[in-house]
């Protein structure tokens, strides 16, 4: 995972088996290259770790270490026995991801009514955008039911709006546009065509 905390641009992995963490590292990007403060990698011939640490790691990395449990994370070891260095990478962790699995019902109410301010539409493309999603555009589309018309319990791509005074709802839809693959012309589709991930 990249992440950036305090200014600095971080990347952080771990791979694993059921008995045991396999390897764990963690990179810093002071500058372009980084650096790789630590790194372990579980040795199959020999049983153990083998551990690598950068200068710029500083505290009691042999104590760190010695103290991580083959399924405990070096990360949270280091934390835990006062590692004031990766006390920033570990509470990005623990504060700022939020993990969003694909079965979440999400707010659509609040992107709708984003979409409706004066500037909604920027701030929530803004926001895609930075996601990286692909997404160039994004457009919302109003449209009352036809008196006598029934709307059976809405969809990912669509709100039921009930409006003061009008006698029917309107079904209100959100696309979201992406280039071709030609990168000539926009291609919408609505939320039930996007991936789970956007």
């Amino acid at each position: 995972m990249t992440f950036a905390e305090n200014g600095v641009r971080y990347e952080y992995g771990f791979s694993l088996v059921p008995e045991r963490i396999e390897k764990d590292w963690l990179i810093e990007y002071i500058n372009p290259r980084g650096r790789t403060l630590f790194q372990r990698d579980y040795n199959a011939q020999s049983k153990i770790y083998d551990w690598s640490f950068s200068s710029y790691l500083r505290g009691q990395r042999l104590v760190w270490s010695e103290s991580t449990r083959p399924d405990a994370l070096f990360l949270s070891t280091a934390v835990q026995l006062n590692s004031k260095q990766l006390l920033p990478v570990f509470h990005w962790f623990q504060k700022r991801l939020v993990v969003i699995a694909s079965a979440s019902t999400m707010n659509r109410a609040l992107t709708y009514k984003l979409l409706d301010e004066p500037d909604g539409k920027n701030e929530v493309l803004s926001f895609l955008q930075e996601a990286d999603l692909g997404i160039v555009d994004v457009s919302m589309k109003r449209e009352p039911v036809p008196a006598g018309g029934f709307v059976f319990a809405g969809g990912p791509d669509m709100l039921i709006e009930h409006v003061a005074g009008q006698p029917t709802p309107n079904v209100v839809r959100v696309t979201m546009s992406h280039w071709d693959s030609e990168h000539k012309e926009k291609v919408e589709l609505n939320f039930a065509e996007e991936s789970h991930g956007t």
